[in-house]
């Protein structure tokens, strides 16, 4: 028997927050912070490690502008500072989640 990959039905801005309905019915909660906190893209790698401990943090916006799948495997989120994190389902679904 062959188990069925779980897949997002549903993606909403619910206030500080992206809520994902699953094809399980799980709910997931992630905080806007949270996902642009953990940007996982180079520029974003590099900025929370600076060259020399000087240099300040780069302030992040952290309020979504857009939202795009990618594929089956992913959403793409546009913050307002222009930059875009691309953020795996597997990540999102290993945010808290309550059942319906």
């Amino acid at each position: 028997m062959q188990m069925q990959t779980l897949r997002p039905l549903e993606m909403r801005r619910v206030e500080d927050k992206l809520r994902v309905l699953w094809s399980d019915q799980t709910v997931s909660e992630c905080s806007w912070a949270d996902l642009r906190k953990t940007c996982r893209c180079a520029v974003c790698l590099e900025m929370k490690t600076p060259l020399h401990e000087s240099q300040n943090y780069y302030a992040r916006a952290i309020r979504p502008r857009d939202m795009t799948t990618v594929g089956n495997y992913a959403v793409e989120i546009s913050w307002e500072d222009g930059h875009s994190s691309i953020v795996a389902f597997e990540r999102l679904r290993s945010a808290p989640h309550e059942n319906q």
